[in-house]
């Protein structure tokens, strides 16, 4: 269960990343997880919006706007009891042990 805020190209792709955005301490064991999921598994909702800096779409000019239909775009991720399998927190739990 939680929330991710800011995942910006989260709509266009195939799986996402999920980790903390902070340091983690000793004590945190239980809030650093860290895995990929497929973005359309039961229990992830996306609620999709555009960056409000992003004013491409509004700018004259002839530079490289990027996509200048739609600008910017990340998504408030929920995960309502995502289910995560084993082998895939395992690996990323192994990948993040110290050296």
């Amino acid at each position: 269960r939680g929330a991710k805020a800011s995942q910006t190209g989260t709509v266009n792709s195939h799986e996402m990343l999920i980790m903390p955005t902070l340091r983690m301490r000793d004590g945190d064991e239980d809030y650093s997880l860290s895995c990929a999921i497929p973005t359309d598994a039961e229990g992830v909702h996306l609620i999709y919006g555009r960056q409000s800096c992003d004013t491409r779409k509004l700018e004259d000019g002839d530079i490289d706007v990027g996509n200048y239909s739609f600008g910017g775009q990340e998504t408030l991720t929920i995960l309502d009891n995502v289910f995560v399998p084993w082998e895939i927190y395992k690996v990323f739990q192994i990948a993040l042990a110290p050296l």
